[in-house]
């Protein structure tokens, strides 16, 4: 089979050979070598169009979904440039105070703060003074006290804050005729032993709903040496609504009691709500509010209205308004007005309406507020000598009138130095009583102050004027006054170091013995020196 093809595949090889035509083998001379060559072009311009403006007008709409981004970031810090910077003055928790002076007085003070924790800050007081005039028998005092405070901000937006506090406040009943009489001193001593206590619960932040929310209490207990005591525990719950962080709506609920104690038991309770709500416009302000008040089953609504403007920008403004409500004469408000009251008192409200009006604003370097008032006061505490032991005073009460001027002057003529000066004027129209006895018509404050020798001496110089006030003779209703005040008093604080100090205090240096109450007069010239540290 293999010889078969191989046979085959020869004789076909020998068949195409024999089928090619036969080639010339003639010579071909070349006469001319060739030369190529194309015809010139013929160019064409082109100038480029561009298409025509489709004015057609088309309105796409987009569909994206809403998304909340919370981002957190640091608040920018701006630099200012080429300013130089003031000197801040280190700042101190705490401060001393030590000093003694005459007649016979030392004199010690410690205070601390702490504030620079953001979630609490604690605090406290101390404080010593007395005095002793050996020359009138039994013309002396006493006042020791201190006190503890502090708060505390949760992370959860609200906080709480207390204190407790005791004082002690010593004086005697010297008001006799010191010529024909001698007194054992524990026989006219008489001890002010007051403790009280505070707490309170409010927002530490702004709320989510702007609403500002607290409840509180105050409690005292009030001793003294003849057998007095009284407790009083005020509880009040309040909120306010902010509209646009502008405009307050604000209810306050108050719920204020007194037991007094000698023999038998005096009570007096008072109650109230006190809504209000005021607008602050750009150039006034508007407040309309009513003090709803009940004692002993009697109702009562004062007004608590005001409406301000300003009328030539902070240079001028004026305002007027109405307000009132309850004031206790209890054991504690009328001692620390006068201490030598009699021990046995009824407690009583004086219930007044008050109608005011006047002008404020800023001149330059002068601040200045002037306003007259007219206030319609029933039960108004007044103090008359007992006539069985005039060295003590009564309180009788009765319906005043009292028209009132007063202003106030601050000017900073110069960065060194600072003038002030305070006027009030009062005109008592009395219902029962010849006078208002032993309240003042006249007050007249004016004081100076002096920073030299590169702030490290601060001078002062003050002068306190008050007409004597009117007193019944004892035991007849004649009507008489007492000497006028006019009190000069010089002080002056060094800086030896920024932590150490020196101060010296000359009160009453044209030794003004006037009798504020009848029958005790006050001590005159009196000085007082020492040194202060903060810590």
């Amino acid at each position: 089979m293999k010889l078969f093809n191989s046979i085959l595949g020869f004789m076909l090889m020998t068949t195409l050979v024999m089928a090619q035509p036969t080639l010339p083998d003639e010579e071909i001379d070349v006469i001319k070598d060739f030369e190529a060559s194309l015809e010139e072009s013929k160019k064409i311009n082109v100038t480029p169009e561009l298409p025509a403006l489709d004015t057609t007008s088309r309105q796409l709409t987009y569909a994206l979904p809403s998304r909340t981004i919370q981002m957190q970031y640091l608040p920018p810090r701006i630099r200012p440039l080429a300013i130089r910077k003031d000197k801040v003055d280190p700042s101190y928790n705490g401060f001393i105070k030590l000093g003694y002076g005459t007649p016979n007085r030392p004199y010690a003070e410690l205070a601390y703060n702490n504030t620079k924790d953001p979630k609490y800050d604690i605090g406290g007081h101390l404080k010593y003074h007395t005095a002793n005039r050996g020359s009138l028998e039994h013309q002396r005092f006493r006042e020791i006290g201190g006190d503890l405070n502090g708060s505390y901000y949760f992370d959860q937006g609200y906080a709480v804050s207390g204190g407790l506090g005791y004082d002690l406040d010593e004086v005697h009943f010297y008001g006799y005729d010191h010529d024909n009489r001698s007194e054992f001193r524990d026989d006219i001593r008489q001890q002010f032993k007051t403790f009280a206590a505070n707490a309170k619960f409010f927002n530490g932040v702004k709320t989510q709903g702007d609403i500002d929310y607290h409840a509180q209490f105050d409690l005292y207990t009030l001793t003294d040496n003849f057998a007095s005591n009284e407790f009083g525990f005020d509880l009040e719950v309040g909120a306010t609504k902010w509209f646009n962080e502008l405009h307050p709506l604000t209810v306050i609920i108050d719920a204020d009691f007194t037991v007094f104690k000698n023999g038998d038991t005096r009570n007096l309770h008072n109650f109230g709500i006190r809504p209000s709500y005021t607008f602050h416009g750009d150039i006034f302000k508007a407040k309309i509010g009513a003090n709803l008040t009940s004692s002993k089953d009697k109702f009562r609504v004062f007004p608590d209205v005001e409406v301000s403007a300003n009328i030539v920008g902070n240079q001028l403004a004026a305002y007027l308004g109405a307000d009132g409500g309850l004031y206790k004469n209890n054991f504690k408000n009328l001692t620390d007005y006068n201490p030598f009251l009699v021990s046995r008192i009824t407690p009583v409200n004086t219930d007044y309406y008050k109608f005011f009006g006047g002008v404020k604003g800023n001149l330059r370097v002068v601040d200045y507020q002037v306003q007259a008032s007219y206030k319609i006061a029933n039960n108004l505490g007044l103090f008359v000598n007992n006539p069985l032991d005039t060295i003590r005073f009564d309180m009788v009460t009765d319906s005043v009138n009292i028209f009132n001027i007063e202003g106030t002057v601050e000017a900073n003529p110069r960065k060194d130095l600072r003038l002030m000066a305070t006027l009030s004027q009062n005109f008592f129209n009395t219902t029962n009583q010849l006078a208002a006895w032993h309240l003042p018509n006249l007050q007249f404050n004016l004081g100076a102050y002096y920073t030299t020798l590169r702030n490290k001496l601060v001078v002062s110089g003050e002068v306190f004027v008050e007409n004597g006030v009117p007193y019944r003779k004892i035991g007849t209703n004649v009507e008489d006054n007492l000497g006028a005040l006019f009190d000069v008093n010089l002080g002056a604080n060094y800086k030896l170091t920024k932590r150490i100090g020196l101060f010296l205090n000359l009160n009453n240096v044209l030794n003004n013995k006037r009798e504020r109450w009848k029958g005790y007069e006050t001590f005159g010239f009196n000085v007082l020196g020492g040194v202060t540290a903060k810590f």
